[in-house]
């Protein structure tokens, strides 16, 4: 069999020396030798950055890595999230596989060629390579010590972020892309839609492969979803985002060829935590001061969990507090569903894994 391909997708906005960094981490590595140079591909996709540094930056680094080992695309006008960029580059792949990095961060000096080296003896549909952390940043990337390990999707679904590695065929197949409604979060609902319709997953381990970079927003931040908030992400907004995710989410469940068990598995235990945990949709809710529009999210929240598409075997499934918090949502009660928020601290995601 022949080895695989790669491509590595980079979206940016007005960074310089990050992004040098960043492109150097994944292409100095393997530049000059044939066993891997010729497999690897890079695509810089650039938000419309408007700070001089930054399109400096782009010039130079297509001087110093020529096509086709590094192709930038600039989009003709901003998009306000990572989304837009991605799905440019997405259009173009034509590699085995897909590596998602944020700018901001960098890979490991061997990161490139030991995931090379696991995707040909495995070639698992999904890699987490072992992520590290620069300063705060976190990443759930499993604790996995062994160099190749497999596990369930019960596993994969507990890190719902996009820098992974996916398998082309099925994002093809899927004709999956990120939703540029989502200013943030975009990677939420994208690998969860890739997880749920992919088959093995596999982990890698004992290498830093990639390195989180925690940054002050005084100092080339440039964040793509950041960059967005600055702009008055209200929390109506996030919290509509966060109802956004979950339909989408259990619609994308109803189409999946597995056992109805498994689904509300995943609705109670994947779903509803992140709505209620990383998503901070209850925190989000009683911050929006907006009476009828707080009312009218609330009434989206309620009608959702009342729906078929969330079946009732979930509930049972559901950790005590969430079930105190959907019980409260499915009658109605804003008053009782805040209170018990409140109560149970699960604003501040606290009580939720997700």
């Amino acid at each position: 069999m022949a080895p695989v391909t790669l491509t590595v997708v980079v979206p940016t906005f007005n960074r310089s020396s990050m992004l040098k960094k960043c492109v150097g981490s994944i292409l100095d590595s393997i530049r000059g030798i044939d066993e891997f140079e010729s497999r690897v591909r890079v695509i810089v996709v650039d938000d419309a950055s408007d700070a001089a540094d930054a399109v400096t930056t782009l010039t130079e680094l297509s001087s110093r890595f020529p096509e086709p080992l590094l192709r930038i695309e600039r989009l003709h006008r901003n998009s306000g999230g990572a989304a837009a960029p991605r799905n440019a580059a997405l259009d173009q792949i034509e590699t085995d596989y897909i590596f998602f990095v944020d700018s901001d961060d960098y890979l490991g000096a061997e990161a490139i060629p030991r995931a090379l080296h696991i995707l040909d003896e495995n070639m698992p549909d999904y890699l987490s390579l072992n992520s590290v952390n620069d300063g705060n940043r976190s990443d759930k990337s499993g604790n996995i010590k062994e160099k190749y390990v497999e596990r369930d999707l019960r596993f994969a679904l507990k890190s719902l972020v996009v820098r992974r590695v996916f398998r082309t065929s099925i994002i093809k197949k899927l004709g999956l892309r990120f939703d540029d409604y989502l200013k943030s979060s975009q990677d939420v609902l994208f690998t969860f839609q890739f997880l749920i319709n992919a088959n093995t997953f596999g982990f890698a381990g004992g290498y830093d492969y990639y390195h989180l970079v925690e940054h002050s927003s005084a100092s080339e931040d440039g964040h793509l979803s950041r960059k967005a908030g600055r702009d008055g992400f209200s929390p109506s907004l996030r919290a509509a985002y966060a109802l956004y995710i979950l339909e989408k989410g259990l619609i994308e469940l109803t189409a999946v060829d597995v056992s109805n068990d498994i689904k509300a598995l995943i609705a109670a235990q994947v779903l509803i935590p992140r709505v209620f945990g990383a998503l901070k949709f209850p925190g989000r809710l009683g911050s929006i001061v907006n009476t009828e529009r707080q009312r009218g999210l609330f009434r989206e929240f309620t009608n959702l969990l009342n729906s078929p598409l969330l079946l009732e075997e979930s509930l049972g499934l559901l950790k005590p507090e969430h079930l105190l918090l959907v019980e409260a949502a499915r009658s109605s009660n804003l008053k009782l569903f805040l209170a018990r928020a409140e109560i149970l601290r699960v604003p501040n995601g606290v009580a939720s894994n997700g």
